[in-house]
């Protein structure tokens, strides 16, 4: 009996007062008039990463479209625009040309045996310069026009890309010296330098008219 007392009159341990303590306050959660699903229930942690994931991985939807119609707003250009791009194609033509077509006439005299190898390997720079910044253009815009029409910028293209690349077959025969042929590289600068020159004025003629009549 004394034992019993003794018992009762302790306090009570600390695994049993916590039991008490959970069993009370679910009993105020349940009877709380405004409470909610505990299964719709998210922890701050767990909303913390559910943002950070979202921003992280936007959905496909909001990924920016890709511009189009580029390429025909690149063909469909203005002449003003064109006038300017065959100023430049004749500018550089000549600016390069010129020292080609001075080595092509009087290269051979400006040194010994070996002159024509490097008249050949300066002239194969100067006009591959020449092909780059002016035939390029017209041959990538002639290739995307083809389907509909042959333009004359790609028939002069390939024409020059041609030459330049038999000449360039010469230049490697004439430096291992199995050939005798000559280089035409001057050709590639003048036929470009004179095309280029041709649509430049004809797009600075249509530009004036243009002016002219607004």
């Amino acid at each position: 009996m004394i034992d019993e007392l003794a018992r009762d009159c302790l306090p009570e341990s600390s695994d049993r007062r916590d039991g008490l303590a959970a069993r009370g306050a679910w009993a105020i959660l349940m009877s709380h008039p405004l409470r909610e699903d505990l299964s719709t229930v998210v922890s701050p942690s767990d909303s913390a990463a559910e943002q950070h994931s979202s921003s992280r991985s936007p959905s496909p939807g909001a990924s920016t479209p890709l511009p189009t119609h580029q390429l025909g707003d690149l063909l469909r250009r203005p002449a003003s625009e064109r006038a300017r791009e065959y100023r430049y194609r004749f500018g550089q033509s000549v600016v390069f040309g010129l020292p080609v077509v001075a080595l092509q006439i009087w290269g051979s005299g400006l040194g010994g045996r070996e002159a024509g190898k490097w008249v050949g390997v300066f002239q194969a720079l100067l006009a591959g310069w020449v092909i780059y910044v002016a035939a390029a253009g017209m041959l990538f815009e002639g290739v995307f026009l083809l389907p509909r029409r042959l333009s004359a910028d790609l028939v002069c293209a390939l024409i020059t890309v041609a030459i330049y690349l038999l000449s360039s077959l010469r230049l490697v025969h004439v430096l291992s010296g199995g050939g005798t042929a000559r280089p035409m590289f001057h050709f590639v600068v003048l036929i470009m330098a004179t095309w280029s020159g041709v649509r430049w004025c004809q797009y600075a003629h249509c530009c004036g008219r243009g002016a002219a009549d607004v």
